[in-house]
C-alpha cells in the first residue's frame, strides 16, 4: 500500500507542474512587458518616480497599460545574454516613438539591472536605466459579496533610476 500512495503523489506533483503557467521575467520568455518599465522609467521631466509598484500580472494584460500594444524581442546573437525588448508605437501627430530594455544582470536579493532607452523619431536617444524587484505580496480585495480576502500576487517594484553611465 505505501508504494501505491508514494505513486499518487507523485502524480498530482507532476499535474500540478503541468498546469502552472510560466511566470513573467527579464532573462526568457515570457518577458515583462516594456511599457511597463516606461511607466516606472517615468518623464524625463519628472525628477523623481511618481510610480513605484504594479501588480506584474494584471499590468501586463490590462488595457489601460499594456493589454492591446504589441512589442518585440530582438535577440543579441552577438553579445548573448537577455535579448532586447522593445515597445514602438505611432503617436497621435505621426511620430514614431520606442522603449526598449535588456537585463543584465541579477542579485542575490533578487534586485534586476536594466539597461533602459526611449527615444523618437529623431536621432535623440535617452537612457532610462533601472533596478528593480518582483516580490511576492498580498492585496485585501472584496469578493461579489463583499466579503474581504487575501489576493496573493507578484509586485513589480523600483527600486532606483541608475545613473545614465551606470553600466559603462
Amino acid at each position: 500500500m505505501r508504494p501505491l500512495k508514494i505513486l499518487a503523489f507523485t502524480f498530482v506533483s507532476l499535474t500540478g507542474l503541468l498546469q502552472a503557467e510560466v511566470a513573467l521575467g527579464f532573462f526568457e520568455a515570457p518577458y515583462v512587458h516594456p511599457a511597463l518599465l516606461e511607466l516606472l522609467a517615468g518623464d524625463l521631466s519628472d525628477r523623481h518616480p511618481n510610480i513605484v509598484a504594479l501588480d506584474l500580472e494584471a499590468a501586463q494584460t490590462s488595457n489601460q497599460i499594456a493589454g492591446a500594444i504589441e512589442f518585440k524581442v530582438d535577440t543579441d546573437t552577438v553579445h548573448g545574454g537577455a535579448p532586447w525588448v522593445e515597445l514602438q508605437r505611432t503617436e497621435p501627430h505621426g511620430e514614431v516613438t520606442t522603449f526598449r530594455y535588456r537585463a543584465l544582470r541579477q542579485d542575490a536579493d533578487g534586485t534586476i539591472y536594466l539597461k533602459c532607452y526611449s527615444g523618437g523619431s529623431g536621432s535623440g536617444s535617452w537612457s532610462h536605466h533601472l533596478a528593480v524587484r518582483i516580490v511576492e505580496a498580498t492585496q485585501i480585495r472584496y469578493d461579489d459579496e463583499n466579503q474581504p480576502y487575501q489576493h496573493p500576487y507578484r509586485r513589480l517594484e523600483l527600486v532606483s533610476h541608475l545613473p545614465f553611465d551606470f553600466f559603462e
